[in-house]
């Protein structure tokens, strides 16, 4: 189909956020998965299965916004999101690390684990493949 119509930067930014949660979402069911299976992890009540679908699209929509609200603002906006974004992830990755889960250590130190990959693959995800979305002109129709 030929449309007449360009879309907004707006439409853009949301778009990129929606497919990179669409994106990110597998990668960490996978994650999550294998890192239970090799650590014989088996406390799912924090992180499982529903956590990690809306709160993927909830920080990926959340981060398209941001990044709708930078762009037309500020110069270099994508390398200044991308900066945020990345700093972002180190200060939830840091928070995380202050979680004592359990008197167990071996529990600690395997929810820790879980934490730090979901964290660091939401993270990256959406401080590199927003941009390079919402900036691409065909990767929306």
């Amino acid at each position: 189909m030929d449309y007449d119509f360009e879309q907004t930067t707006f439409s853009k930014c949301l778009l990129a956020g929606l497919a990179t949660g669409i994106t990110i979402i597998p990668i960490s069911l996978v994650y999550n998965f294998i890192y239970r299976h090799v650590t014989n992890f088996t406390i799912s009540w924090i992180i499982n299965v529903t956590l990690i679908i809306f709160a993927s699209f909830i920080v990926c929509i959340l981060a398209g916004l941001i990044y709708y609200f930078i762009v037309p603002y500020l110069k270099k906006s994508a390398n200044i999101y991308t900066l945020l974004f990345i700093i972002i992830t180190i200060v939830v990755i840091y928070l995380g690390f202050q979680i004592q889960r359990s008197d167990s250590a071996l529990i600690t130190k395997q929810f820790r684990g879980l934490y730090l990959g979901d964290v660091i693959i939401t993270g990256l995800a959406t401080a590199f493949i927003i941009p390079w979305l919402a900036k691409h002109k065909n990767a929306f129709f």
